[in-house]
């Protein structure tokens, strides 16, 4: 008809014609033969049909996976365009509107109640997980239902046994009641389980994901009661300063002059702020820094330094937050394991980093490479690295920038600065890093290996002889 024939038009035409021919084979066979045994000839007429019929199948799925490898190159080259356009673009995120945030209802009011109750319960994700009242049945429950899962996904869909697709697991669980796809679902379940690169989930990707949440969920718990502790100091000394007003309004009311009494308590008042002032007022900095601000929660790992100081993560001094009261914080220091308790208002006006806050940690690492180095192996390199972090996009989310930091031609370096940014917040500082050390390790390899890594010079020495008052030193 006019049209290219396709993989599965071929298929078609061969199988139609396989069969046309054994029919006719058939045919005359049995006009010439028919005086002879007919047993025989129709063992053979049945060994041949079995034979086309096999042909046809085998035929039928060499075309139906002819044709899903196909679709199945193509999209991943259309996936390969985009990523490579998209990084092209300028790198920026969609600001939050605060216009978008309403109020709570009622009804989220009593959801939320009933969430908090079922976090005490034995099965708080549902009787479907299983039990999670520690981490150790919650590990347990969350590899039961992975099995389950992978028992019952798709065979058809899955290209390795010990993997489930993604795609079937969002669209079950984004799935709204009026039958509608909620994509916003789909993209935190996807920031969630960090699917790789073929869109499959892990066992490991799957219990890391279940631990997560739970880790969450003990924490906000622990939050919500610390909460109510400091609600309750605020609410005494909101009753302190009430029962003084009311106290003197019914002074006031007695027609009785109270600024007699207070003038006559002048002096003591006097030496008594001097002596107390600072300290009135470092406490009054720190309830105010807790109950207003909030720059931290528990089990946050936060970093101080001085509020005009501007420099990276310290990583080798970070603290995480045990306790939080009015009045002080109870912290414990990364490093060491060591337990502090510091006052709210000696930290009041530093600059406190939190780093559980701090989505999407940036890795910086620096590339020395060879000053002869062309730009044809700049731009293989570049598109190895990119290749490398879409390969890896549990850890990796893309590469921010690569461009040169520093060009020394008396020694033959030219030093190139990688940006990158990493799926998980500074708060996994040591999966950071760990993905850090295996990205630097990649670099050096990748540039050994297209031999344009660079090689330091031996180190010029100056061999001098001085002389002093014209004579030579003597050598010892």
């Amino acid at each position: 008809d006019g049209r290219p024939p396709t993989i599965a038009g071929l298929g078609e035409h061969i199988v139609g014609g396989i069969t046309k021919e054994l029919s006719k084979m058939d045919d005359s066979e049995g006009d010439d033969d028919e005086d002879e045994d007919d047993g025989e000839d129709g063992g053979e007429g049945k060994d041949v049909k079995e034979d086309a019929a096999k042909d046809t199948a085998c035929i039928t799925r060499m075309s139906t996976d002819s044709i899903s490898t196909v679709h199945g190159s193509k999209l991943q080259s259309q996936r390969m365009c985009f990523r490579k356009l998209k990084s092209r673009l300028e790198a920026w995120e969609v600001p939050k509107s605060k216009s978008d945030q309403c109020l709570a209802s009622h009804h989220d009011i009593l959801r939320f109640r009933k969430m908090v109750a079922l976090m005490n319960e034995n099965e708080p994700f549902s009787s479907s997980f299983g039990p999670a009242n520690d981490r150790d049945s919650c590990i347990k429950s969350a590899r039961h239902v992975f099995h389950k899962l992978l028992f019952y996904a798709p065979r058809d869909k899955a290209k390795s046994t010990d993997k489930i697709p993604f795609s079937v697991m969002a669209t079950a669980l984004a799935e709204e009641e009026n039958g509608e796809i909620d994509n916003a679902k789909i993209q935190d379940l996807r920031r969630l389980f960090h699917p790789d690169k073929d869109d499959y989930i892990d066992e490991l990707s799957f219990v890391q994901a279940c631990d997560h949440v739970y880790k969450k969920m003990r924490y906000l718990r622990a939050s919500i009661g610390n909460a109510f502790l400091i609600d309750n100091m605020l609410e005494d000394i909101v009753d302190v300063i009430c029962a003084i007003v009311i106290t003197l309004a019914i002074i006031a009311l007695m027609r009785y002059n109270p600024y007699k009494l207070l003038l006559s308590m002048t002096s003591l008042m006097v030496s008594f702020a001097f002596a107390i002032g600072p300290s009135v007022a470092k406490y009054i900095e720190g309830v105010v820094m807790i109950a207003v601000r909030r720059p931290y929660d528990l089990g946050d790992r936060i970093t101080f330094c001085d509020a005009n100081n501007i420099g990276g993560v310290p990583t080798n001094s970070t603290w995480f937050v045990e306790d939080i009261s009015l009045f002080s914080t109870k912290l414990r220091f990364a490093p060491s394991n060591e337990l502090s308790t510091v006052n709210n208002g000696s930290i009041a006006n530093s600059r406190i980093q939190n780093l559980g806050r701090s989505v999407k940690a940036l890795v910086t690492i620096w590339v020395p490479l060879r000053v002869e180095t062309s730009h044809s192996q700049i731009e293989a390199f570049r598109v190895k690295l990119e290749a490398y972090l879409a390969d890896n996009p549990c850890n990796w989310a893309r590469l921010i920038h690569f461009r040169v930091r520093q060009i020394d031609s008396d020694t033959g370096l030219v030093e190139y600065q990688v940006r990158v940014q990493h799926v998980k917040s500074w708060q996994n500082l040591g999966a950071v890093q760990l993905d850090k050390g295996n990205l630097i390790q990649f670099c050096y390899d990748l540039s050994k290996k297209m031999n344009i890594n660079y090689l330091s010079n031996p180190r010029r020495m100056k061999v001098a002889m001085n002389e002093v008052d014209g004579r030579d030193l003597p050598v010892n």
